[in-house]
C-alpha cells in the first residue's frame, strides 16, 4: 500500500476509519485487491516503480459526505483524488497524479435530477453515465438524444470536464462548452489587472473550501507568495538540465533585501520514479 507523503501509517489508519463512519465500512476500500482496481491499465508505467497507485478509495452518495470527507483529509492533510467513475479511458483513468492519495470515488452519485425536453438540458451527479442518461430519456419517452462518446459506459460530467467530444455536428460535440448552470466567483483586481487572490481566497472560504492545491505558472505561485499564502510547498526536480530556454517556476517576488525572502523548512525528500520529490512547510 502506498501511504499518503508525510502522513504516518497511525493517522493513515485513523482517518480511514474515520472516513468508515462517514460513508460506512462498506465503502472504504483499503485492501489490496480493492485498491488495484484503481490502477491505470493503460499507464506506460504500469507494475513500474514510478507507477501511480491510491492508497485507498472511498464512495459517497451524497454532496455532505463529501463535504466531510474533505474536512478529514484536510485534518489528516490526505491529498484526495476524485474521479466520476473513472471509465473515460482515453482521457484520463482512476489512477491518481500523486501516489498515495485517496480516490474520491463518485461513482454511487448516480441520480438524474432533471432532464427538460423543451429546453434541451440535463441536472445529472457525477455517477451518471451516458448509458444512464440514455436509458432514461427512453424510459420516459423524451424526444431528445445524447452526444455519446466512445466511452459510454463513462461519466457524462467527468467526459465534459476532460474535455471530452462526440460525434454529433459543431457546437454540440464539444463537452466542455456544453456546460450550464456553474457557479463563476468575481473578484477584484490589482492594478496591473492580475487577479487579487487574497480576495479570491476569502471567496472560497466562504464557501467551506480553506486548502488549496495549486498547480498554476510561476506568476500565480509568485502572487501567493507575496501574499503570505503558501503553508506548503511540493517541489520536484528531475536529473535534467534545460538552460535559458526553460519556464521559471516561480516570478518575481519584489524582495527588497535577501532577509524579506519567504523561509520554509524542509518536510522530506521522497524519490518518485527517477525524479526527487521535496516537500516544505512554512518556517514562521
Amino acid at each position: 500500500m502506498a501511504i499518503p507523503p508525510g502522513v504516518s501509517e497511525r493517522d493513515f489508519a485513523r482517518a480511514t476509519d474515520r472516513l468508515a463512519s462517514v460513508v460506512g465500512s462498506e465503502w472504504v476500500f483499503t485492501s489490496d485487491e480493492d485498491v488495484a482496481l484503481y490502477r491505470d491499465a493503460y499507464s506506460p508505467l504500469f507494475s513500474e516503480p514510478g507507477e501511480k497507485v491510491a492508497s485507498a478509495a472511498v464512495a459517497p452518495e451524497s454532496a455532505e459526505q463529501v463535504q466531510e470527507i474533505v474536512r478529514i483529509a484536510n485534518e489528516y492533510r490526505i491529498p484526495l483524488y476524485p474521479i466520476s467513475t473513472g471509465k473515460n479511458l482515453g482521457y484520463g483513468g482512476s489512477a491518481p497524479v500523486l501516489s498515495g492519495s485517496v480516490v474520491l470515488d463518485l461513482k454511487r452519485m448516480n441520480r438524474i435530477l432533471e432532464v427538460d425536453e423543451r429546453n434541451a438540458f440535463a441536472l445529472v451527479e457525477p455517477g451518471v453515465s451516458y448509458f444512464d442518461l440514455y436509458r432514461h430519456i427512453q424510459e420516459q419517452g423524451l424526444r431528445l438524444w445524447i452526444d455519446c462518446p466512445d466511452p459510454g459506459w463513462g461519466s457524462v460530467i467527468g467526459n465534459a470536464l476532460d474535455h471530452g467530444v462526440g460525434y454529433t455536428m459543431n457546437p454540440y460535440r464539444d463537452h466542455f462548452d456544453a456546460h450550464c448552470g456553474m457557479e463563476v466567483v468575481t473578484v477584484a483586481q490589482e492594478e496591473s489587472g492580475t487577479l487579487k487572490v487574497a480576495a479570491a481566497l476569502e471567496e472560497l472560504a466562504k464557501r467551506g473550501i480553506t486548502r488549496l492545491l495549486v498547480e498554476g505558472g510561476g506568476q500565480l505561485a509568485a502572487s501567493l507568495m507575496r501574499a503570505n499564502l503558501v503553508d506548503r510547498l511540493y517541489w520536484f526536480r528531475a536529473a535534467k538540465v534545460i538552460g535559458a530556454e526553460g519556464r521559471p517556476g516561480l516570478g518575481g517576488l519584489l524582495l527588497g533585501s535577501l532577509k524579506e525572502a519567504p523561509r520554509f523548512r524542509l518536510d522530506f525528500v521522497r524519490h518518485v520514479g527517477e525524479d526527487l520529490l521535496e516537500r516544505y512547510s512554512r518556517d514562521d
